[in-house]
Formats: C-alpha cells, sequence, structure tokens
C-alpha cells in the first residue's frame, strides 16, 4: 500500500547579462535562484521489489524549505574567420545537503567550408538527487552528486540552403549514481519507470553506480520556416558499460529511431512568435533502463 499525500512548490528567478567585447568576443554571465517548498506526509507499505526481495515499510513526515543557487559565466571568442568557441563555468549550491559543484565546460567550431563545420565540445555536468530520495534517509544527505563527464566531436554540412546534416561522435561517462545496497541489482533512478512514476521507500543509500555510454548520432534538420528548424531524421547507435556495487558486465545496445518534426512559426505586429509543434516518432529509451546487471 501506497499513501501519497504531498505537495511540491518551486519558485525560479534567473537573470542573464549579455556584454559584447569588441567585434569578435562576447561574455555572457548570470546567477539563478530556486525556491523549493515541499511537504510529504506518505506512508510506504512494505513491498516486493522487481527481483523478488523484501523491502521494509516506511512513513515520510516533512516539511522542506530549501534554495538551490547557480552562478554561470560564457565568454565566447572567434579569433579567426574561421574558428570561434565558448568557454565556461557553472557553479551550484543546495542548501538542503549543503553541496557544492563546479561544472567546467569548452566548445570550438571550425569553419572548414562555407559548407561544413567541424565542432568539439567537452563538460562536466552535475544533477542533484531528487528530494524525495535524500528525505527518506539522514545518511542520504551526504551522497555525492551524480556526475557526467562529456566529449563530442562532430562534423555539419549544408546540403542546401535551408537543409543541414550533422554527424557526432559522444562519449559520456557517469559516476555517483545512487544505488540501493538491498537492491544492487537494480538501476534506482529507473524506478520512475516501473513504479508509476514514484519512487518507494529506500533506506541508506550508496553513491558506487558507474556507466558510460557511446555512439555515433546522425541528424538531418531542414528549416521549415523563418526561425525555425525542424529535425526530420536522427539515428542513434549506443554503446552502455556499467559497474554497480564494484561487479558490472558490458552491454551491448543499439538504438534506432526515426521522428519527424514539423514546427509552424506565426508573427504578430509586435515581434512576438507562436509556435506550434508535432513529433510522432519512436524513441529510444533513456540510456538507464540499458543498465541492468547480473550479481
Amino acid at each position: 500500500m501506497l499513501k501519497n499525500y504531498s505537495t511540491e512548490l518551486d519558485i525560479k528567478l534567473r537573470q542573464v547579462t549579455h556584454l559584447r567585447i569588441g567585434a569578435h568576443h562576447a561574455l555572457e554571465f548570470g546567477v539563478e535562484g530556486k525556491r523549493l517548498q515541499t511537504q510529504y506526509d506518505n506512508f510506504y507499505a512494505g513491498y516486493t521489489d522487481a527481483l523478488g526481495d523484501s523491502m521494509s515499510a516506511l512513513t515520510l513526515d516533512q516539511k522542506i524549505r530549501e534554495q538551490k543557487l547557480s552562478a554561470f559565466v560564457h565568454f565566447n571568442f572567434k579569433p579567426s574567420s574561421r574558428l570561434s568557441g565558448s568557454l565556461g563555468a557553472r557553479v551550484d549550491h543546495f542548501t538542503y545537503n549543503a553541496h557544492t559543484v563546479w561544472s567546467p565546460r569548452l566548445s570550438l567550431q571550425y569553419r572548414l567550408t562555407d559548407r561544413s563545420n567541424l565542432t568539439a565540445a567537452a563538460g562536466v555536468y552535475y544533477q542533484y538527487l531528487p528530494v524525495l530520495l535524500l528525505a527518506q534517509n539522514d545518511v542520504n544527505k551526504k551522497l555525492s552528486d551524480p556526475r557526467a563527464e562529456h566529449l563530442v566531436l562532430g562534423w555539419e554540412y549544408l546540403l542546401t540552403a535551408d537543409t543541414k546534416t550533422t554527424v557526432e561522435l559522444y562519449h559520456k561517462e557517469y559516476h555517483n549514481f545512487p544505488i540501493d545496497p538491498q537492491q544492487p541489482r537494480l538501476f534506482l533512478l529507473d524506478e520512475l519507470y516501473y513504479r508509476y512514476g514514484f519512487f518507494f521507500n529506500h533506506g541508506p543509500l550508496a553513491d558506487k553506480g558507474r556507466a558510460s555510454a557511446s555512439g555515433i548520432e546522425l541528424t538531418v534538420q531542414k528549416k521549415l520556416a523563418q526561425n525555425s528548424m525542424g529535425s526530420p531524421a536522427l539515428l542513434i547507435l549506443t554503446r552502455v558499460i556499467a559497474t554497480y556495487m564494484e561487479r558490472g558486465e558490458t552491454v551491448f545496445s543499439t538504438i534506432a529511431s526515426f521522428s519527424v518534426r514539423r514546427e509552424d512559426t506565426s508573427r504578430t505586429t509586435n515581434g512576438s512568435s507562436v509556435a506550434v509543434g508535432f513529433m510522432p516518432g519512436v524513441y529510444p529509451l533513456p540510456p538507464s533502463t540499458l543498465l541492468l546487471l547480473n550479481p
């Protein structure tokens, strides 16, 4: 049995400043603040997990009033007519667990011809764990925040004046995924998919989950209206490697998907725009759903 009487309110404020520095350089910086107001009055009965293991009951009765604070800066540069790039960093602080993280990022673009570009990007990204998981046990506040390291190499080619194709090779490393020691064979964040959008009760968690994803992505975009771009085709090949609780195996997955996007943009006399989009198709499952290991 599950009793879920919870209320969650987020109030967000974001400020961004753009500063032009000469003809070829620009600076973008800003701050962001989010106020979290959450109240939990939940009861989780004991249950049997997806692998047949028994879990204990849990009562969660808490009021949480916390802040997420961020500051970021990006320096856009163009040292030559062919080379341009962006160097940036972001700092995030969460008052609930007193965590502060720093995320550097770099992207480069080199123009080969009037129709083609080479691109490269690297960066570190953090994601705070859901408050519902952190609140279930005080030990969980000490968990490291999940971290992702991205490396992307790409090639862009303008097929026609309104059609562009992009090929990207990517490799991503994931660290500090939360693991329930009582259910080490399950990827905890996937619980939202097989538990109807809810996280069930868990005891103290560990931050030992690791994963990686590599692949190639091909995208074709066609401009359908002024200031809008459609993405009529997408092909993804993905290889996922995961290690849980010091034990793991390699899982190979090839996923192909096709989607069609149509976006119509209309302008009003005051310069604002209204866009209506429709995107049917079959999309690949999140990478996390592929990280299933045997003990």
